[in-house]
Protein backbone atom coordinates (compact mmCIF):
# COMPACT_ATOMS: atom_id res chain seq x y z
CA UNK A 1 0.00 0.00 0.00
CA UNK A 2 1.31 3.86 -0.97
CA UNK A 3 2.77 5.23 2.17
CA UNK A 4 1.31 8.60 2.16
CA UNK A 5 -2.79 6.47 1.33
CA UNK A 6 -1.57 4.64 4.58
CA UNK A 7 -0.54 8.32 6.33
CA UNK A 8 -4.16 9.75 5.66
CA UNK A 9 -5.91 6.33 7.35
CA UNK A 10 -4.48 7.29 10.80
CA UNK A 11 -4.78 10.85 10.67
CA UNK A 12 -8.13 11.52 12.03
CA UNK A 13 -10.28 13.36 10.00
CA UNK A 14 -10.44 16.52 12.07
CA UNK A 15 -6.86 16.90 11.70
CA UNK A 16 -7.06 16.06 8.23
CA UNK A 17 -9.62 19.19 7.43
CA UNK A 18 -7.59 21.40 9.84
CA UNK A 19 -4.05 21.11 8.04
CA UNK A 20 -6.37 21.05 4.32
CA UNK A 21 -6.50 24.68 4.59
CA UNK A 22 -2.63 25.30 5.58
CA UNK A 23 -1.11 25.30 2.40
CA UNK A 24 2.29 24.91 1.48
CA UNK A 25 5.17 25.86 3.88
CA UNK A 26 6.44 28.88 3.09
CA UNK A 27 3.90 29.85 1.01
CA UNK A 28 3.71 33.82 1.27
CA UNK A 29 0.69 35.88 2.60
CA UNK A 30 -0.74 37.87 -0.80
CA UNK A 31 -1.71 40.31 1.77
CA UNK A 32 1.97 41.18 3.05
CA UNK A 33 3.07 41.39 -0.28
CA UNK A 34 1.04 43.62 -1.78
CA UNK A 35 0.44 46.03 1.57
CA UNK A 36 -3.04 44.85 1.36
CA UNK A 37 -4.68 43.62 4.43
CA UNK A 38 -8.07 41.84 5.29
CA UNK A 39 -10.69 43.52 6.78
CA UNK A 40 -13.73 41.82 7.80
CA UNK A 41 -17.09 43.68 8.19
CA UNK A 42 -18.79 41.99 10.90
CA UNK A 43 -22.02 42.38 9.82
CA UNK A 44 -21.65 40.09 6.67
CA UNK A 45 -18.35 38.65 7.36
CA UNK A 46 -17.08 39.29 4.00
CA UNK A 47 -13.82 39.61 3.66
CA UNK A 48 -12.06 42.72 1.59
CA UNK A 49 -8.47 43.81 0.69
CA UNK A 50 -7.94 47.64 1.67
CA UNK A 51 -4.96 49.43 0.76
CA UNK A 52 -3.05 50.26 3.65
CA UNK A 53 -1.83 53.88 4.23
CA UNK A 54 1.90 54.47 3.93
CA UNK A 55 2.44 55.52 7.12
CA UNK A 56 1.01 52.44 8.83
CA UNK A 57 4.30 51.30 8.31
CA UNK A 58 6.18 53.98 9.96
CA UNK A 59 8.89 53.36 12.17
CA UNK A 60 7.50 56.68 14.15
CA UNK A 61 4.29 55.66 16.22
CA UNK A 62 2.85 59.00 16.20
CA UNK A 63 2.93 59.01 12.68
CA UNK A 64 0.72 56.14 12.62
CA UNK A 65 -1.62 56.97 14.79
CA UNK A 66 -1.74 60.28 13.05
CA UNK A 67 -2.99 57.87 10.18
CA UNK A 68 -5.19 56.36 12.50
CA UNK A 69 -6.66 59.72 13.62
CA UNK A 70 -7.34 60.63 9.86
CA UNK A 71 -8.65 57.12 8.76
CA UNK A 72 -11.12 58.28 11.81
CA UNK A 73 -11.88 61.73 10.72
CA UNK A 74 -12.99 60.73 6.93
CA UNK A 75 -14.87 57.88 8.36
CA UNK A 76 -12.50 55.61 6.29
CA UNK A 77 -13.24 52.46 9.08
CA UNK A 78 -12.08 49.88 6.90
CA UNK A 79 -8.61 51.37 6.90
CA UNK A 80 -8.43 52.65 10.20
CA UNK A 81 -9.69 49.00 11.71
CA UNK A 82 -6.03 47.87 10.13
CA UNK A 83 -4.26 49.73 12.75
CA UNK A 84 -5.45 47.31 15.15
CA UNK A 85 -3.36 44.45 16.80
CA UNK A 86 -6.58 41.64 16.94
CA UNK A 87 -9.14 42.11 14.41
CA UNK A 88 -11.40 45.31 15.12
CA UNK A 89 -15.00 44.52 12.84
CA UNK A 90 -15.38 47.70 10.97
CA UNK A 91 -19.07 47.65 11.76
CA UNK A 92 -18.25 47.66 15.53
CA UNK A 93 -15.81 50.93 14.94
CA UNK A 94 -18.36 52.58 12.93
CA UNK A 95 -19.98 52.21 16.12
CA UNK A 96 -17.70 53.64 18.44
CA UNK A 97 -17.74 56.79 16.92
CA UNK A 98 -21.15 57.08 15.29
CA UNK A 99 -22.36 60.04 18.14
CA UNK A 100 -19.51 62.13 16.24
CA UNK A 101 -20.33 63.98 12.90
CA UNK A 102 -16.79 64.35 11.94
CA UNK A 103 -14.66 62.74 14.47
CA UNK A 104 -11.49 64.51 15.00
CA UNK A 105 -8.68 62.93 16.94
CA UNK A 106 -5.81 64.88 18.24
CA UNK A 107 -2.80 63.21 18.66
CA UNK A 108 -0.65 64.63 21.74
CA UNK A 109 2.91 63.16 22.62
CA UNK A 110 4.05 59.68 22.54
CA UNK A 111 6.29 57.71 24.76
CA UNK A 112 8.15 54.96 23.62
CA UNK A 113 9.51 51.81 25.94
CA UNK A 114 11.50 48.46 24.93
CA UNK A 115 11.52 45.40 26.86
CA UNK A 116 11.16 41.83 25.79
CA UNK A 117 11.95 42.24 22.34
CA UNK A 118 8.86 44.49 21.92
CA UNK A 119 8.52 48.34 21.13
CA UNK A 120 5.83 50.02 23.31
CA UNK A 121 4.82 53.22 22.46
CA UNK A 122 1.65 55.45 24.65
CA UNK A 123 -0.05 58.02 22.71
CA UNK A 124 -1.65 60.23 24.73
CA UNK A 125 -5.16 61.74 22.52
CA UNK A 126 -8.25 64.13 22.80
CA UNK A 127 -11.01 62.95 20.74
CA UNK A 128 -13.62 65.93 19.40
CA UNK A 129 -16.73 66.30 17.25
CA UNK A 130 -15.62 68.27 14.12
CA UNK A 131 -19.29 69.01 13.48
CA UNK A 132 -20.24 69.60 16.89
CA UNK A 133 -18.20 71.53 19.12
CA UNK A 134 -21.00 70.86 22.10
CA UNK A 135 -19.91 67.36 22.40
CA UNK A 136 -17.94 66.68 25.21
CA UNK A 137 -14.20 66.04 24.80
CA UNK A 138 -12.74 62.59 25.46
CA UNK A 139 -9.35 62.32 26.61
CA UNK A 140 -6.91 58.85 26.58
CA UNK A 141 -4.41 57.16 25.28
CA UNK A 142 -4.06 55.36 22.66
CA UNK A 143 -1.03 51.96 23.77
CA UNK A 144 0.46 50.65 20.52
CA UNK A 145 3.08 47.54 20.36
CA UNK A 146 5.62 46.04 17.44
CA UNK A 147 8.54 43.89 17.43
CA UNK A 148 12.36 45.38 17.71
CA UNK A 149 14.37 45.66 15.19
CA UNK A 150 15.60 42.06 15.62
CA UNK A 151 16.99 39.64 12.44
CA UNK A 152 14.22 38.00 11.18
CA UNK A 153 11.48 40.07 12.16
CA UNK A 154 8.62 40.31 9.16
CA UNK A 155 7.52 43.80 7.91
CA UNK A 156 4.08 43.18 9.56
CA UNK A 157 5.38 42.11 12.97
CA UNK A 158 7.85 45.47 12.64
CA UNK A 159 4.50 47.68 12.00
CA UNK A 160 3.22 49.69 15.13
CA UNK A 161 -0.13 48.54 15.83
CA UNK A 162 -2.78 49.42 18.48
CA UNK A 163 -2.91 47.31 21.57
CA UNK A 164 -5.34 49.17 23.77
CA UNK A 165 -7.23 52.53 23.86
CA UNK A 166 -9.07 54.27 26.18
CA UNK A 167 -10.96 56.13 24.14
CA UNK A 168 -12.17 53.21 22.27
CA UNK A 169 -13.29 51.28 25.33
CA UNK A 170 -15.82 49.36 24.26
CA UNK A 171 -13.26 48.22 21.62
CA UNK A 172 -11.39 46.48 24.77
CA UNK A 173 -13.13 46.76 27.92
CA UNK A 174 -13.73 44.11 29.99
CA UNK A 175 -10.70 41.85 28.54
CA UNK A 176 -13.66 41.22 25.29
CA UNK A 177 -11.65 41.72 22.28
CA UNK A 178 -12.43 43.62 19.27
CA UNK A 179 -14.52 41.80 17.67
CA UNK A 180 -16.94 40.47 20.46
Amino acid sequence: MDRSVLLLLTIPPALALALAGCGPAGDPDPAAETGQAEVVAMTNYETALVELPEAFSSRDCAAVAGAYAKALGEKLFPVAAQAWADPVGTDKLAMGYEKYGKPRLQIGQAREEAAAGSLYCEVTVTLRDGDNPQTPLKQGTLSFRRAGDVPGAAPDQLRWRIVTSTIDEELTAAGKTPTE
